[in-house]
């Protein structure tokens, strides 16, 4: 029988910075913007990149990461326009020459790799190959599609990955077994042409679609009983739904099935335990009975009975100015079927205006949860201003007690403090863990945004809060708290509680930006998960993966922290 075991090794995010800019005469050169630069060459548009790294081709996989250079033959395209055979520095693999001989584009620019033939100026096309075959150590060439945009003159860009790819280690039973192909069929398309918004990163399928890819294996690929092979297969990052996946060897073959547990990531290398052959075997590599306790999932999302998992949510305030897809109208029903997916032990939220959000999320979501929380404005539980509030799970989190106060000079009224131009609440809660029976302390907030003395006097009055229980109960903060994590204003709590971000394993976090403000190349990461430092945070994640069709549910991410509380 075979088994996997998932892992998600991120491939480190890198920006494409490039200074495109309009071609005026020969030998004119617009300014380098970074490491990046756009030259005029005999009247061509010339894309110098260097980057920390690029996308296109594996390397040996480095302190659990796969570096990755420019490829021999990879072009890239500019609103339609192919580059020539790119010129890639002997020295450094990460710095690449692009020359744009015609014809000369016009903002916006929509950018792609690999070229494919039905990409025009109009209109961004991508192909992932149905018919990949295998390179050592690494996918084959021009299979893993990208895409940036810039908007305008001295914009950055980020080069964006719309694949993932999949990492499976094989070996065989017996001796003398030859592998042949490996064949993926899945519920979804997954091969041939994706018509791409650039400027969204998201991509739609078109008729060419197929749901088959068939990788390919040089002759004589001879599997050893001892030690594994690696093949790397290329799929789109989206919801590839079930599949079925054939391994053909020496006239025979071995099927498994294998359903994701979410959609594929972007730029993310999904790793298998390794898979011993053995013919005419079929097994689920997901979540087989048999083999529970074998199974180590990378992000293993849900919490064990001896875990808190603690998600903080900033689902954007529901606002006229947001309309199409940025309206909450449009991305409710994808943030409570985050939730639903994601299972957090409690949750707080950000920003959620009383009436039309906060009391639809505590309605769709009543099932499993119960919550409180106030607007911040009048601190009734009515009207229309933003709430703080806390969702906790039925069953595995019990309210001890619970409030609201106002990060201001006047915390026990409806108040603004220090110059902010609104006002700032925490909402706070003492809770038992029913499963263990650990009662901890926790607080939701939101900093203010423009204020840096009100950012620094709220956390002191926070700091106050938690001086109460910090020798009793294990402490939480959740928020947006408008400042990364090295800001004075956090100094005041870092004595005694750490941020989980910082503090899970190297490989079971991230560094991604949590505000996207609904484009994909920010850098902003401002909401943060804070817990007592004699606690083992076991993961952390920030959600930014799609859901319910929905490419982003908010201007920010949610994020969440699995934490030991036994």
């Amino acid at each position: 029988m075979i088994f996997a075991n998932f892992h998600v090794i991120t491939m480190k995010k890198f920006s494409l910075l490039l200074a495109l800019a309009c071609i005026f005469t020969v030998g004119c050169q617009t300014d380098n913007n970074g490491d990046s630069s756009i030259d005029i060459e005999n009247e061509d548009m010339v894309l110098t990149v260097s980057l920390e790294q690029t996308k296109t081709s594996l390397d040996n996989k480095a302190d659990d990461a796969y570096p990755c250079f420019w490829s021999e033959g990879d072009k890239i395209v500019v609103n339609g326009a192919l580059s020539d055979e790119v010129e890639i520095d002997a020295e450094n693999r990460a710095i690449a020459k692009f020359r744009i001989s015609e014809p000369t584009p016009s903002y916006p620019y929509h950018i792609t790799y690999p070229y494919c033939t039905s990409t025009s100026a109009d209109k961004a096309i991508v192909e992932f190959l149905a018919e990949q075959r295998y390179a050592e150590g690494t996918f084959a060439t021009n299979s893993a599609p990208m895409c940036g945009y810039i908007e305008r003159e001295n914009n950055k860009v980020a080069l964006n990955h719309l694949a993932a790819v999949l990492h499976f280690p094989i070996k065989a039973k017996v001796d003398g077994v030859v592998l042949e192909r490996v064949v993926i069929t899945s519920e979804n398309d997954i091969a041939g042409e994706f018509e791409v918004d650039c400027q969204n990163v998201t991509i739609s399928v078109t008729e060419s679609c197929s749901n088959v890819i068939t990788y390919t294996l040089p002759e004589n690929f001879t599997l050893s009983t001892t030690t594994t092979r690696d093949l790397f297969i290329v799929l789109p990052a989206v919801e590839v739904g079930a599949c079925t996946i054939e391994f053909f060897a020496s006239g025979d073959k071995m099927t498994a099935k294998w359903t994701p547990d979410k959609p594929l990531s972007k730029g993310v290398v999904r790793e298998f335990k390794p898979i011993t052959y053995s013919s005419g075997v079929v097994g689920e590599l997901q979540g087989l009975p048999a083999y529970e306790d074998e199974f180590d999932f990378f992000y293993k999302k849900y919490a064990s009975n001896n875990e808190l998992k603690i998600m903080s949510f900033n689902v954007r305030t529901n606002t006229s100015n947001d309309t199409e897809e940025k309206s909450w109208e449009n991305r409710k029903g994808a943030c409570v079927k985050l939730i639903k997916d994601q299972q957090p032990s409690i949750i707080g939220f950000q920003e959620a205006k009383y009436t039309s959000q906060w009391l639809y999320l505590k309605e769709q979501l009543a099932d499993e949860y119960e919550g409180f929380g106030v607007n911040r404005d009048t601190g009734a539980e009515s009207g229309n201003g933003e709430t703080m509030g806390i969702l906790y799970k039925k069953g595995i989190i019990e309210k001890i007690n619970g409030g609201t106060f106002w990060l201001s000079e006047t915390p026990d009224v409806a108040s603004k403090g220090w110059g902010a131009g609104h006002c700032r609440t925490a909402t706070w809660g003492i809770f038992k863990h029913i499963p263990t029976g650990v009662t901890f302390y926790y607080i939701n907030t939101h900093l203010d945004h423009q204020v840096a003395e009100a950012q620094v006097e709220g956390m002191k009055l926070i700091a106050q809060h938690f001086e109460e229980y910090k020798e009793t109960y294990p402490l939480f903060l959740t928020g947006d708290m408008n400042i990364r994590s090295e800001n004075v204003a956090l100094d005041v709590i870092e004595g005694y509680m750490y941020n989980a971000r910082d503090n899970a394993p190297s490989s079971l976090t991230d560094y991604n930006t949590t505000y996207n403000g609904y484009v994909t190349n920010k850098d902003s990461i401002i909401d943060h998960i804070y817990c007592s430092q004699s606690l083992e945070v076991v993961e952390y994640h920030t959600i930014n993966e799609p859901y319910g069709g929905v490419a982003f549910v908010s201007d920010h991410y949610p994020i969440y922290a699995i934490v030991k509380l036994k």
